[in-house]
C-alpha cells in the first residue's frame, strides 16, 4: 500500500466507481478477433461463487420450508473449512448433544458468550426466536448471501424469459432488481438489496507477451461486479 495523503472526505466499502483487472490467457487468432467484438456486449450481472458460502444452498433451503429447527442446527454445527479445532470441538458437542441444552450449556468447550443461546432452548424451545442469540455477525453473513441467492435465481429466470443465451444479456431486462428482506431478515438488520441485473466491460485491452498466443487482457468492471462471471462470460462466448 502507498500513502497518498489525507482528505476530509470519508471513504467506505463501495464508494469507488470501477475495479481494473489484468488477467493472462491464452488464444489463437481467430479467438483474438472475437474476443475483440464480445468487449460491447452485455453480461447477466450475477454474483460469483464466491460470494456464497458451502452452507448457504442447505440453510436457504430448510429456512424456506419454516423448518427452523433444522436451520439452527446446521448453522451451529455445520462444518467450514475456516473451523478451528476449538470450533470443531464446540460443534461436534452441540450435534451429539442436540436436545440436551443444559449439558450443552455447562460444557467447559462453551464459550460464556454462547451459552445464553442454550439457556433460552432450555427455557423455551423456540428455535426461530433461538436466532437471536446466536452470533450475529455470521448470521448477518449468511442472510446477506441468501440475498444474493435470491437475486441469482430470479435474474435467471428474467434471462431465461427473454431468450438471452448463457451469460449474454440483453437490454429487454429490466434495469434492476430489487429483493425485499423477509420478516425474519429485517430482525437482523437487512434493508431491501437493489442491484443491477447487467453490466459492460470498460477500457478493454489485449497486450501481447513473449510468448506464442499468450496475452495480458486488461479490463474494468463498475463496483460490485465480478471478474469471475464476466471471465466465464468470456470462455462461453469463445467455445
Amino acid at each position: 500500500i502507498t500513502y497518498k495523503g489525507q482528505s476530509n472526505e470519508k471513504i467506505w466499502i463501495g464508494k469507488h466507481k470501477e475495479n481494473s483487472f489484468s488477467v493472462l490467457i491464452k488464444l489463437n487468432s481467430s479467438e483474438n478477433d472475437k474476443l475483440f467484438k464480445l468487449k460491447r456486449e452485455l453480461v447477466g450481472n450475477y454474483f460469483g461463487e464466491q460470494r456464497f458460502d458451502a452452507r448457504v444452498e442447505k440453510f436457504y433451503e430448510l429456512q424456506q420450508k419454516g423448518e427452523y429447527e433444522a436451520a439452527l442446527k446446521y448453522f451451529l454445527t455445520a462444518k467450514s473449512k475456516f473451523d478451528s479445532e476449538n470450533s470443531t470441538k464446540i460443534k461436534q458437542l452441540i450435534k451429539e448433544k442436540w436436545g440436551a441444552w443444559k449439558e450443552i450449556s455447562r460444557s467447559e468447550i462453551i464459550p460464556e458468550a454462547k451459552k445464553e443461546l442454550f439457556h433460552f432452548l432450555e427455557k423455551k424451545e423456540n428455535y426461530k426466536e433461538a436466532f437471536m442469540f446466536v452470533e450475529k455477525k455470521s448470521l448477518k453473513q449468511m442472510l446477506k448471501a441468501i440475498q444474493a441467492k435470491r437475486f441469482n435465481d430470479t435474474l435467471e429466470q428474467l434471462m431465461i424469459a427473454k431468450n438471452c443465451k448463457g451469460l449474454r444479456a440483453t437490454k429487454a431486462l429490466p434495469r434492476k432488481i430489487m429483493i425485499t428482506p423477509t420478516e425474519f431478515e429485517k430482525k437482523f438488520g437487512l434493508r431491501k438489496m437493489e442491484r443491477k441485473t447487467f453490466f459492460k466491460a470498460k477500457k478493454f485491452r489485449l497486450k501481447t507477451t513473449n510468448k506464442q498466443d499468450e496475452y495480458w487482457t486488461h479490463f474494468a468492471l463498475p463496483t460490485g461486479c465480478y471478474a469471475t462471471i464476466y471471465l466465464k462470460f468470456l470462455k462461453e462466448s469463445l467455445l
